[in-house]
């Protein structure tokens, strides 16, 4: 297996700009094997899919947020923020 079998399109328009306001009703998308079939869901049903032993990775990623301000009058200023 090569990383490259890992790189998909992912639209810019798809990606969450600040964190979801009630966090356990963030997507969640169940692959089921044997019916060869994908569900959306939310995150709260995550516990409708878990058996004894199984093993759950958490994603401790942050979003990093720049923003350029320009005003009229020749203002300028930055902003930037991590948000967990």
């Amino acid at each position: 297996m090569e990383l490259k079998e890992f790189d998909y399109n992912l639209p810019e328009e798809l990606i969450a700009q600040v964190p979801i306001k009630n966090r356990d009703e963030s997507r969640l998308l169940v692959l089921d094997r044997k019916k060869q079939k994908m569900e959306d869901k939310i995150f709260r049903d995550i516990i409708d899919y878990l058996e004894p032993g199984d093993c759950i990775v958490r994603n401790n990623t942050k979003l990093n947020v720049f923003v350029e301000f320009h005003s009229l009058t020749g203002y300028r200023n930055k902003y930037s923020k991590s948000i967990a």
